[in-house]
């Protein structure tokens, strides 16, 4: 798996108590997805190909997995320096990002006897378990520490 994440964001930060504590809401933008590359594991192989299973290390297995181009994000955060006076001041925040539910594309196969028929029925069961496995991810949490200094 090689993930490329890019991300842009629009936040907006509200202190409803005139203090240190804030919240902070927005979007994110961005093209986030991971590229999958592997082979298929000997105990992976279906019945039907059982004498073929040395030609599993033959058979070349790429896809993708991507994410929503916008997810809205909500944190709670504490600021030391919410009067913004002249000095360094410590914060802290704590958020989630609601990225969605991965989709698993492009799914193929390259190799020997990779156009049989029970290899795409295979392809296609493999992108159900690979985006059932990525279910928990759809909610990213995101922690900040930051150190700021105001002029």
């Amino acid at each position: 798996m090689e993930p490329e994440l890019v991300n842009g964001s629009l936040l907006i930060d509200w202190y409803p108590f005139d203090g240190a504590f804030k919240l902070t809401g927005g979007i994110f933008a961005g093209d986030n997805n991971i590229s999958l590359t592997g082979t298929p594991g000997t105990s992976l192989v279906p019945a039907e190909f059982a004498t073929l299973s040395p030609l599993a290390d033959s058979v070349s297995i790429h896809g993708n997995v991507e994410f929503n181009s916008f997810a809205p994000y909500f944190r709670l955060g504490w600021n030391s320096n919410q009067d913004r006076t002249p000095g360094w001041g410590p914060s802290i925040d704590l958020g989630v990002l609601f990225m969605g539910e991965p989709t698993v594309s492009d799914l193929t196969a390259t190799g020997p006897m990779t156009d049989h028929p029970a290899v795409t029925i295979f392809l296609e069961e493999e992108r159900l378990r690979i985006e059932d496995d990525l279910e928990d991810f759809r909610y990213y949490p995101v922690a900040t520490l930051m150190l700021s200094y105001y002029f």
